[in-house]
């Protein structure tokens, strides 16, 4: 049986971890330890290292001391912890080498030899350039891999809008005051690489377009993703057999304190027009009007 590989590329905030939850809860789905990898941007020279190093160095230094304490008491170390470890030592590792992140995965094959899916969901992959993730193709289908990608898409001004709210409550849960909200900020930060890259879905379709065969990609959408069409749409695409999904989860939601003011969202559209204006191009205008909020925004003007 041949194994596919999922490679998640976004966009962020736009229902990634849901798909991520889901497929963990997937019988037929192996997803490690870690949903975002983030090894790529690393390896590839994007960024040394990856967002997630030090939240894995975190988790690994955590299940350590579990284990020490465990053997301390003189009790047994559970398989389950025993694999965790292993594979956060090799996703850590797998920032400076490849060979550790095959080996991630070829013991994750080990572990559930049914499995028919594994996955790496980071969506800062979704900034890779065509060289960097035709080497992240050729390297999984060298392994022996088939392999998939995803891309969810959102309505641009309110994808941006959440990840900035998601700074909000990340500062927020770590026990620190919000010195100026997210729309305080939205203006002034609406224009900065890490908004922009992540929302430039024209240039990241365009990539998938010279790397991948149309049929190995699949491209949703965050305000059609909850329905039970698209599920299935998902599971046909990853040769799945469809799942039961729970509609009702919401994971690494960003709460919603504020609305943002006419005129940032006028701004906001604007700033983004290349975005929409591509995506209706290539989606259709009434699709993409119909599900996108701002589409619209600013005409009466």
């Amino acid at each position: 049986m041949t194994k596919t590989f999922l490679f998640g590329v976004g966009a962020q905030k736009a229902g990634t971890s849901w798909l991520y939850q889901y497929l963990v809860d997937h019988p037929e789905c192996e997803m490690g330890v870690l949903k975002e990898h983030g090894v790529w941007v690393s390896l590839l020279g994007a960024r040394k290292p990856s967002v997630q190093f030090a939240n894995k160095a975190t988790y690994l230094t955590n299940t350590l001391e579990r284990m020490k304490a465990l053997q301390a008491k003189g009790e047994p170390i559970p398989e389950r912890m025993r694999n965790r470890m292993l594979g956060l030592a090799d996703n850590l590792n797998a920032e400076f080498d490849v060979s550790y992140y095959l080996n991630y995965y070829e013991r994750l094959g080990r572990i559930s030899p049914n499995a028919r899916l594994f996955a790496d969901i980071t969506p800062e992959y979704s900034t890779l350039t065509v060289d960097q993730m035709t080497t992240v193709r050729e390297t999984m289908e060298e392994a022996g891999f088939a392999v998939k990608v995803i891309y969810l898409m959102r309505d641009p001004v309110e994808r941006a809008y959440s990840a900035m709210r998601m700074r909000d409550r990340d500062v927020a849960l770590a026990g620190k005051e919000v010195q100026k909200t997210a729309r305080q900020r939205f203006s002034a930060a609406l224009k900065s690489p890490y908004i922009t890259n992540r929302t430039s879905y024209n240039e990241t379709l365009e990539t998938l377009d010279q790397v991948f065969a149309p049929e190995n990609v699949f491209h949703g959408f965050y305000e059609t993703l909850f329905t039970t069409d698209t599920v299935q749409q998902v599971c046909d695409f990853l040769g799945l057999t469809y799942h039961e999904p729970d509609f009702d989860l919401r994971i690494n939601e960003s709460p919603r304190n504020e609305e943002l003011w006419p005129k940032q969202i006028a701004a906001a559209r604007q700033h983004f027009d290349a975005t929409y204006s591509y995506c209706a191009e290539r989606f259709g205008e009434e699709m993409i009007a119909g599900i996108w909020p701002h589409y619209r925004a600013g005409e009466a003007d």
